[in-house]
């Protein structure tokens, strides 16, 4: 995606969406290669959004998945070396639930998550045909709709480009969580609410 996006036009933006992972392990040379490829991508100034991954209540703790998230949201520390990039590679979102209250909470996934959390919970609604909304959870929805929300956020700012616009659009949609309790939706994102 990233030859093909600079071959068509390097001024343009792009959002990297990865609604999926694994969990890898210490001799998965998938890992290193998607990593890197990854790195590319944010050196030339693309933004990634990576699901942070699901598990059932408890299971980390049972030993059933492993502690922190799946890859590639797993390489949200990881440094890029030699690129003006201040934030990792991805950019980690995970889901929200809808509470009996009507609020919206975190995910109860069961993930631990170690030394990488969750930059940011997506959220999106729908209207129910008998009235009310109905949350879409878990953190490939999480993922797809904070990268819109990612994407409106930087449409919003037209001088942003290359690696400083993506920095500067993901410092603005963390601002923009931050003030929603961590959750982002495109419609925040435009301030529609």
């Amino acid at each position: 995606a990233t030859e093909r996006w600079l071959a068509d036009d390097d001024s343009s933006r792009l959002v990297l969406l990865i609604p999926a992972g694994w969990a890898a392990t210490a001799d998965d040379p998938g890992a290193e290669a998607a990593l890197l490829a990854l790195q590319q991508a944010r050196c030339f100034g693309a933004a990634v959004v990576a699901a942070y991954g699901n598990a059932g209540d408890g299971a980390a703790d049972a030993g059933r998945v492993p502690r922190g998230p799946l890859c590639p949201a797993c390489f949200a520390d990881r440094a890029v070396a030699g690129c003006a990039a201040s934030a990792g590679p991805v950019w980690p979102a995970a889901g929200v639930q809808a509470l009996p209250d009507g609020g919206l909470g975190r995910l109860p996934n069961g993930r631990d998550p170690g030394e990488v959390a969750p930059a940011v919970y997506g959220y999106g609604a729908r209207v129910r045909p008998s009235g009310g909304e109905l949350a879409w959870t878990g953190s490939s929805a999480g993922a797809a709709l904070a990268a819109a929300g990612l994407a409106v956020t930087w449409a919003g700012l037209p001088d942003a480009t290359g690696v400083a616009g993506a920095d500067a659009a993901l410092g603005a949609a963390e601002a923009i969580a931050a003030e929603a309790g961590g959750f982002l939706a495109p419609c925040k994102a435009a301030g529609q609410g």
